[in-house]
């Protein structure tokens, strides 16, 4: 007889006392400043490829909306042609350009060809890492929403970290910009 493959350890992980699960009131729609906690690659439901991710809510100790600090928001971008402005969005928000996600992206294995397969897990685009305890900061305007009917919120739009914002808006009163998204995306890409 088979045995099943579970995908969790046979023994309790030591840090399971230290995972803080969001047990609060779901936040209102608004901007807020998040941690990418989680990003992988799989195929969507045209076997092209997606980007699945976990923002969780990481506002500074003292705001008003720290209170929702650990709120889980997840998010899908399609890697297609139709979806690359998005996606350059959200590259964009971590200071990832095109190029550098087309030819510099580390994944974890091959890229999921249909639908169904296991996601791979993004390691490393350009200099920004993922995963592994490396959660990089940006800022999500987000709106009401639904999931199976329960409420949730869902990210409108991308932008740099507080602090990072304020530097580019710096640079682009000087005429200072080196960005190079002028790369058009044809086909699936980068995976």
């Amino acid at each position: 007889m088979p045995k099943a493959r579970w995908a969790v350890p046979s023994e309790e992980p030591e840090d399971v006392e230290s995972y803080d699960v969001y047990d609060g009131e779901k936040p209102p729609a608004g901007v807020y400043a998040v941690r990418l906690t989680r990003l992988t690659v799989k195929a969507n439901k045209n076997d092209d490829p997606m980007l699945n991710g976990l923002l969780v809510v990481a506002e500074p100790k003292g705001s008003t909306k720290s209170q929702y600090n650990g709120y889980p928001i997840w998010f899908n971008q399609n890697v297609t042609e139709q979806g690359a402005p998005y996606v350059k969005q959200f590259l964009a928000a971590l200071g990832i350009t095109w190029a550098e996600f087309r030819t510099k992206t580390v994944t974890e294995g091959d890229m999921p060809e249909r639908k169904g397969e296991p996601a791979t897990r993004i390691m490393k685009i350009g200099s920004v890492k993922f995963n592994d305890g490396n959660e990089p900061a940006l800022r999500v305007a987000t709106k009401e929403d639904s999931y199976n009917s329960a409420p949730k919120l869902s990210v409108v739009q991308f932008m740099k970290p507080r602090d990072q914002a304020n530097e580019e808006d710096d640079a682009d009163e000087s005429g200072d910009s080196d960005d190079d998204d002028s790369a058009t995306p044809g086909g699936k890409a980068p995976f």
